[in-house]
């Protein structure tokens, strides 16, 4: 059986220490506290005239991309590949056993390195969203 279908979490794009439904949670509750507060700053700074319209539409656009894209979409492509991966990995283990534990290493490398990369790049997203409109990051236009 495949390392793809024998474990649900794999079927999300999680592994290890990063599937654990607390850090799981923590990651998700931790973007929508930072959304929820990029979303509600921004406009009140408008209304203060410390910011722009433009910086404002930049962090709200850019809380929509980091859930729509790297939170989802990408994940979803990760997963979608980590599925071609896999079934090409179960190819090369039934045609040479003596490679089943190097190929399950590697599938638990890809997942672990694409979930810390999607998570912090999830949250640092979110954070430079923060502190846009304060005209400490630096604005795409």
């Amino acid at each position: 059986m495949t390392i793809f279908l024998r474990e649900p979490e794999y079927m999300f794009g999680c592994l290890g220490f990063l599937t654990a439904r607390e850090i799981r949670r923590g990651i998700i509750w931790s973007g929508a506290a930072l959304s929820s507060l990029a979303v509600i700053v921004a406009p009140m700074l408008l209304l203060l005239h410390r910011t722009t319209p433009s910086l404002v539409g930049q962090t709200i656009f850019l809380v929509i991309c980091a859930w729509l894209f790297v939170f989802g979409l990408m994940r979803l492509f990760v997963t979608g590949a980590m599925w071609l991966f896999d079934q090409i990995g179960d190819w090369v283990c039934d045609a040479i056993p003596g490679l089943t534990a190097p190929v399950h290493f590697v599938y638990l490398g890809y997942w672990i390195f694409f979930e810390v990369f999607y998570s912090l790049g999830f949250l640092a997203m979110l954070v430079t969203t923060l502190l846009l409109p304060f005209g400490i990051a630096q604005p795409l236009l």
